[in-house]
């Protein structure tokens, strides 16, 4: 009976172990770049997290895109936008950030619908198209930082649909976050090759961020993932994004188990 005991209690514990073990790891490959690296992730089938500099806050960069998606596809959900109407942006309107619009504009108004301006924020981080939803979302400004713990919480709502979406919306914002062809080395480099990858990243000088939603290849599990790096002289993008891709990777095989070939 005591071995019965003694063997449960072993089993009970090992996933505990695991982690910790994870978060050594983790801690280890942010070690070796000369920036300050934060991360939180939640495996939703077993409930699993890790989480490095979990509470300390970081800049978001166009991370904040996701937010204000979601703020502004409420406002679409209770009928007081439509995705098919159209605005008319002029040349004094353009954000002075990176806009595909603003450069495509070439100096000159330009008329598109709610649905191609949340395409352009959400899939290819366009400040113009930024700008003009957080006006019509009705937020006074969204928070120029977070913590990956707290990130990772926006995820967690996201996920579960409790973020006040319809099925709709949450599956548009799936949608542009799954084909956007922005941070191929970062988050999507870390996981299978053939697994779903929905993720919004964040690049300005000084800091390289990626946050998502990861569905494994046989659709059975669901990986949850924020990381954020920040400072450094010497850290260079290239360093950054593999960083974050091998983070990932480790992550993934650490709380699903499953070695897959990544991209």
């Amino acid at each position: 009976m005591r071995k019965t005991i003694l063997a449960a209690l072993i089993i009970l514990a090992a996933p505990l172990f695991a982690v910790e073990s994870l978060e050594s790891l983790i801690a280890r490959i942010a070690g070796e770049i000369d920036a300050t690296v934060g991360v939180a992730a939640l495996h939703v089938e077993s409930g699993r997290r890790v989480s490095l500099r979990g509470d300390e806050p970081f800049p978001m960069g166009s991370v904040n895109k996701l937010p204000i998606a979601i703020a502004f596809l409420r406002q679409v959900d209770l009928g007081k936008v439509s995705l098919s109407r159209e605005v008319t942006i002029q040349p004094a309107q353009f954000a002075s950030g990176h806009s595909p619009l603003r450069d495509s504009a070439r100096g000159k108004a330009v008329t598109l619908t709610l649905n191609r301006a949340l395409d352009l924020m959400l899939g290819q981080s366009d400040s113009t198209a930024s700008d003009l939803l957080e006006r019509l979302a009705g937020v006074e400004g969204v928070e120029d930082t977070t913590t990956p713990d707290a990130m990772l919480a926006v995820l967690e709502r996201f996920y579960a649909r409790k973020d006040g979406l319809s099925k709709s919306s949450h599956d548009l914002a799936m949608k542009i976050m799954t084909r956007t062809p922005a941070g191929e080395h970062r988050i999507r480099a870390g996981a299978p090759a053939d697994a779903s990858v929905a993720h919004k990243t964040g690049t300005t000088r000084g800091l390289l961020n990626d946050v998502g939603i990861i569905t494994s290849p046989n659709g059975k599990n669901h990986l949850l993932l924020a990381v954020f790096t920040k400072g450094g002289r010497e850290a260079t993008t290239t360093q950054r994004e593999r960083t974050i891709s091998t983070i990932t990777r480790e992550i993934y095989q650490g709380l699903i188990g499953t070695k897959t070939k990544t991209r």
